[in-house]
């Protein structure tokens, strides 16, 4: 930053720091108080109406004995005695302009960045009422101002930039450009001078002053970082976005070479008398190392003096650190710059900015100096841009580690905790009524002056109880139950985000889904022939030469819902309704196949599913139907699991830029109870499940003892609870658990949707009626149908107005189940009363309940929602969350090695197949070893019978590991479509899990083999030997994973492994020797692992010294066969004989491996045969339908087998004339109820 040549310093440098340091002094204690004491006790004055003052330049203050009023929602109150602000303009001018709020935030380094909030003038009326405003941070942070408070009249300005962003870049520039046209005017006023006008400490001081007056221009702005280490140093301790950085040093740089550009202009004429050649003045523009220095000591300097700069600005903006006040802060850095530019500037002239020296330097490159500025010194032009930043982030973190950590709420910023005065707020007059004119007025701006340690808070809640719990253990977080834990969050996380949680809208038009079924015309005599041997063949013949018709079939059908934040859904609907579909489809989850369609459009905050289909499982949950998991897995290992690959939004985004805008005590303990959430919410999701009890027990399976199914359906349901994700879709989530356990999850959910403003949708096959009543909404579903979808107080009135009755002995919710199939009968009136337009019988079919509905005027109203305009509150939403959220939450390489640990672990346990491995593997080594003691290397057939049946053993018996790879892929499926990790990071974390029994394996049966059966006694070799076993063990083990993944299950995988293990054999170059191959198969050869491993371990032992001889065993083979003994025997069985087959099968083997591996995370990611077994699902009733009789009697299953016949039922009653057991229990429905005036009409 400051750079000197040291041989000008003058002689009176002593009488130069005593008189430099007291115009430093004198400067900075004016400065501040000047600042601090400001119009402290200025009343606020009626300048803007009255008439003769100019506008431009009048101004109110606000005095400081405001009350303070704590705010209760992002909508804040603005407090004063509202006769102080008087007429300000006439009532038909005051319509026509509002109020701006200016402030300043807490989130930058020095002074954040400028927020506006605005208010109608009518606030300055005569009639004393209070009114309201609402402050929104553009820059995202919180609002803060002074106690002094000055209003002015503003137009809406042309040309005036509206990005916050650009805003700060702007400042930042100015910032920049000032202060360093201080420090380079005074450098080359000493250079060029001689020493005369100035010294060393003159150059000190003269930076401390430009970098105060640098901090005091753009401070509020853009923060004055002035340096590439600050801003880096921000981003590192998360105060700054990461995407901000490189903007910011390219404008400082610019900055710096434009202040370098002013500076030559200047003193040109001296530039051309001093240094005409320009050799030896680049000392003004650019640090240059004493010529006795070395590189490493300029480099620790730079290193060092960033360090303590970076330090020293942490600790006088620590608010808990004794705070000096926000004035104090510039001159303070002033000085710290000048103390370290005078006790570190001698070995290097001291940059510790990189822009500050690379902007200079790059303009002397073009102004004549040339390129020896880059080449002096060793190129030590990259020491002054690396080592500050380096040096920077070791200061933060040296800062961090012994002091910033460990203070009760660690925050940084320029503000400290108010300690010292009272917080105000501003309240205006207004009239409530016209706040709907807000953006079709024009404005007036409220500036804020920086007074003294007073600050205006953003608007929070006095009155808001925040439960007290306690942040050590998910136990403590969940002491007072769900609901305080709940409240907790919304309370404490709120006031910090400056508005409520995230809120998510999910709205459907007119959705169908399509199924294309084919459909096979079958001879009428199929359906009565017997099962024998020749009817079945002849029935599979027929059934591949059978005409096949392409029937399009309606799973949904003109699904139109708006499902609102804070409400709870129930779906209802019989088995193969398509509640599944829907919900899968909702959270985007539904697996598409090519016969698959989707119409219609579903949004989430205005944003269509089609653009958001990659991230929507971050935005919405899904809990399926299935309890799919890792036996060996523990319930609380799958929730910490779920959670690692999950964490909160609040979390990876960085709670640090999103907990901002509100007070010092607000963000502190927001960001403290975030911390706290997150290190125990599986805990927490431990405790709202209730599955304290067994959270250390094995899930366990069908083979394997573990927790029951009911706590099995709650791991499941709490796996997908991780995240915070803003609307959640449960399938069939009661299943296994009784009433109470459904109610308590239920309650939860519904309590969940209330405090934290999530949607809710749950489908439930007949709930208890105290779960019933949990729900805000009914969703009803038939035959893919929507027979209603509204509140749940008007079900009831809806169906009786259809003449259906709910006797008072039944369940609503069995009731509406029994709707739209053959039970209905037992509901329903005889005959709809007397109608001035229609007289008709309730409807039976689902269609017909679907049509009625939508000439409804609940129907009707849901269209009204559909087409309503967003709110402003949900495309924020959608703006700062929704576009925001990535698709997946973890790293890459965080992510695959979260499932290396899991997979490991599963891996380990399984000590039933270790066991069983380990004594198989040492009882076949013994026996190998044994068999073939001390072979004969000349019987060539022999040895390498061992080598080749060692490899075989070991690589075969991967294909164990088969069945456990169908098992994870199932896991996978549900895993990766909540994008829980990429299909590489699972591929990645399978493939390392088996690497340790693997290499066991290899090391026991392989020394057992080795050494007994008499090969090569040398280290090398044997090391060898162990390398190219272990990695043909890999890759077999990516072979069996790829063969997995293209395999629909296990009946299918086995038998494509044994049909693939015959070829690796055949084809090894053993069995069957190269040379003896076809021409057209021997491309098998070269592609096969195990033939590349037996050469790759041949050549290397027949090709050592001992056997690449002429003589051996008195037999001379250079002249029997011209070949040595070790190639004659190779080419027995015509292995290539150069040594480069050595390493080139390890190349290919590493090859085959990482090959093997991509094509199954391939397969895995773009072929998921869950997707075939879901829409076999779908269609598996459609089906059906086609194999029933006329009688009713099933003849065929959707596979074509034949099933039982069965007793022909009488033919149902389709003339509408009731039996008279109906009409009797028609007429008990009624007495019952009371409802003599039931009409067949559309409510």
């Amino acid at each position: 930053m400051y750079g000197c040549d040291f041989d000008m310093l003058a002689p009176r440098v002593v009488g130069c720091i005593h008189q430099s340091t007291a115009i430093l002094l004198v400067g900075c204690y004016a400065n501040a108080f000047a600042l601090s004491a400001g119009l402290h006790k200025c009343q606020l004055r009626r300048l803007l109406g009255a008439r003769g003052v100019d506008r431009q330049s009048s101004a109110c203050v606000l005095a400081s004995d405001s009350v303070l009023r704590r705010p209760c929602s992002p909508v804040g109150t603005l407090h004063t005695n509202a006769a102080d602000f008087g007429a300000f303009r006439s009532p038909a001018e005051r319509k026509s302009s509002v109020v701006k709020v200016l402030g300043t935030s807490q989130a930058s380094l020095f002074f954040a960045p400028r927020f506006d909030c605005t208010m109608p003038s009518e606030a300055f009326n005569e009639k004393h009422e209070l009114g309201y405003v609402d402050l929104e941070a553009h820059d995202g942070h919180s609002v803060t101002t002074g106690t002094h408070v000055l209003l002015e009249e503003v137009a809406n300005v042309p040309y005036q930039v509206k990005s916050q962003f650009a805003k700060e870049l702007m400042a930042e520039f100015l910032a920049t450009f000032i202060c360093m046209l201080f420090g380079l005017s005074c450098m080359a006023q000493v250079t060029l001078s001689g020493g005369n006008a100035g010294s060393f400490v003159t150059i000190a001081l003269a930076w401390g002053f430009a970098y105060f007056l640098g901090i005091s221009i753009g401070g509020g702005v853009s923060g004055a970082h002035l340096n590439p280490t600050v801003s880096v140093t921000l981003a590192l301790l998360k105060m700054l976005p990461w995407k901000k950085v490189p903007f910011y040093i390219l404008v400082q740089t610019i900055a710096a070479y434009a202040s370098a550009v002013v500076v030559y202009i200047l003193y040109r004429p001296l530039f051309n008398e001093v240094d005409p050649d320009r050799t030896t003045t680049h000392t003004v523009f650019a640090t240059f190392p004493h010529e006795n220095v070395d590189n490493f000591t300029c480099f620790f300097t730079e290193f060092l003096a960033a360090a303590v700069l970076i330090l020293g600005i942490l600790a006088l903006l620590d608010q808990h650190n004794r705070p000096i006040g926000r004035h104090a802060v510039p001159p303070a850095i002033g000085v710290l710059v000048s103390a370290i530019a005078m006790g570190f500037a001698m070995n290097t002239g001291l940059a510790a900015n990189g822009a500050r020296d690379l902007g200079p330097r790059l303009f002397m490159l073009t102004a004549g100096w040339g390129s020896r500025v880059f080449t002096l010194n060793h190129y030590y032009f990259w020491i002054p841009l690396v080592a500050p930043i380096l040096g920077g982030a070791a200061g933060a973190f040296v800062y961090e580690a012994l002091v910033g950590y460990h203070h009760p709420g660690r925050s940084f910023g320029p503000y400290p905790d108010d300690s010292h005065g009272s917080r105000h707020t501003i309240e205006f007059a207004a009239d409530k009524t016209n706040w709907a004119h807000l953006f079709e007025l024009q404005n007036w701006r409220v500036f804020a002056l920086l007074g003294s340690t007073a600050v205006m808070t953003e608007c929070t809640n006095a009155t808001n109880d925040v439960p007290k719990l306690g942040l050590d253990s998910g136990q403590a977080l969940m002491a007072q139950g769900s609901s305080a834990f709940h409240s907790f969050v919304a309370k404490t996380i709120e006031p910090s985000m400056g508005r409520s949680l995230p809120q998510m809208e999910v709205r459907c038009k007119e959705v169908s889904l399509i199924a294309e079924v084919s459909v096979v015309q079958r001879s009428a005599d199929v359906k009565s022939e017997l099962p024998t041997i020749y009817n079945s063949v002849k029935h599979v013949v027929q059934k591949f030469t059978a005409n096949r018709n392409v029937t399009k079939r309606h799973i949904l059908n003109r699904v139109s819902a708006v499902f609102e934040p804070g409400t709870i859904t129930l779906l209802l609907g019989q088995p193969g309704s398509g509640k599944s579909s829907l919900l899968r489809l909702l959270s985007g989850q539904f697996p598409m196949e090519k016969n698959i369609s989707v119409e219609g459009d579903i949004t989430y905050n205005g944003r269509s599913q089609f653009d958001l289909l990659n991230r929507l499982p971050q935005l919405a949950a899904y809990v399926p139907q299935r309890d799919r998991h890792f036996a060996a897995y523990s319930a609380r290992e799958t929730l910490e699991f779920a959670h690692a690959c999950c964490p909160e939004e609040l979390v990876f985004r960085g709670s640090e830029g999103l907990l901002t805008r509100g007070t010092v005590q607000e963000n502190t303990a927001a960001q403290q109870a975030v911390r706290a959430i997150n290190e125990h919410y599986p805990a927490v999701v431990t405790e709202q499940f209730g599955l304290r009890h067994c959270k250390d027990t094995v899930l366990g399976d069908d083979l394997h003892r573990g927790v029951s199914g009911g706590e099995r359906r709650r791991v499941t349901t709490g796996e997908m609870e991780f995240g915070m994700k803003y609307a959640t879709f449960m399938d069939e989530i009661s299943t296994g658990l009784d009433s109470a356990a459904t109610f308590d999850i239920v309650c939860t959910q519904r309590d969940i949707a209330k405090k934290l403003h999530k949607t809710v949708v749950i489908a439930l096959l007949q709930p208890a009626p105290e779960v019933f009543e949990l729900f805000d909404n009914i969703m009803l579903l038939n035959d893919g149908e929507v027979m209603y979808h509204g509140p749940r107080e008007q079900v009831l009135p809806y169906f009786d107005n259809l003449g259906f009755i709910c006797p008072l002995d039944r369940d609503i919710a069995d009731y509406l189940l029994d709707l739209g199939t053959d039970e209905q009968y037992q509901y329903q009136i005889v005959k709809a009363r007397n109608h001035p337009s229609l007289q008709c019988l309730p409807p039976r079919l689902a269609i017909e309940f679907a049509e009625l509905f939508h000439q409804s005027h609940i129907h009707h109203e849901t269209m009204r929602a559909l087409e309503a305009p967003l709110s402003l509150e949900r495309a924020k939403d959608a703006k700062e969350h929704i576009d925001e959220m990535p698709e997946f939450r973890q790293t890459f390489w965080a992510s695959a090695c979260t499932l290396t640990r899991r997979q490991t672990t599963i891996a380990l346990r399984n000590t039933a197949f270790i066991r069983v491995r380990a004594f198989m593997v040492v009882f076949m080594g013994l026996v190998y070893a044994t068999t073939f003691y001390q072979v004969d290397p000349t019987n060539v057939q022999v040895s390498l019978g061992v080598l080749f049946q060692a490899t075989m053993f070991l690589q075969l018996g991967q294909a164990s590991q088969i069945p456990s790879f169908i098992a994870a892929r199932e896991i996978y499926y549900k895993q990766r479509r909540a994008n829980f990790y990429r299909t590489a990071s699972f591929a990645i974390g399978c493939s390392i899990a088996l690497i340790p029994t693997a290499m066991g394996e290899c090391i026991v049966f392989g020394s057992l083999v080795y050494w007994m059966c008499g090969f090569i006694a040398e280290a090398n070799y044997f090391l060898f030997f162990m390398l190219v076993m272990i990695l043909t063990n890999m890759v077999f083990c990516a072979w069996f994973f790829c063969v997995t993944a293209m395999s629909p299950n296990f009946n299918i995988a086995k038998p494509m492994s044994t049909f693939s293990i015959v070829f690796f054999i055949v084809f090894a170059g053993f069995v069957v020797p190269m040379g003896r191959i076809p021409d057209f198969l021997v491309w098998v050869y070269w592609i096969n692992p195990i033939a590349w491993c037996l050469r790759s371990v041949a050549v290397n032992q027949y090709r050592s010294p001992i056997f690449d001889v002429c003589v051996y065993n008195g037999e001379d083979y250079c002249s029997h066969f011209n070949m040595t003994m070790g190639e004659y025997s190779l080419a027995q069985y015509d292995v290539p004989s150069d040594k480069a087959w050595v390493w080139n099968g390890v190349v290919f083997l590493v090859f085959a491996y990482v090959f093997f591996m991509a094509f199954g995370s391939y397969v895995l990611e773009n072929k998921r045969y869950d997707a075939a077994v879901a829409a076999v699902a779908v269609v598996t009733s459609i089906v059906e339908k086609a194999n029933v009789d006329e009688d009713g009697a099933k003849i065929h299953d959707s596979e074509g087998n034949y099933a039982l016949a069965t007793t022909p039922r009488a033919a149902s009653d389709t003339s509408g004339i009731p039996s008279p057991n109906r009409e009797a229990n028609t007429r008990r429905l009624i007495s019952s109820r009371g409802s003599a005036d039931m009409l067949c009409q559309v409510p």
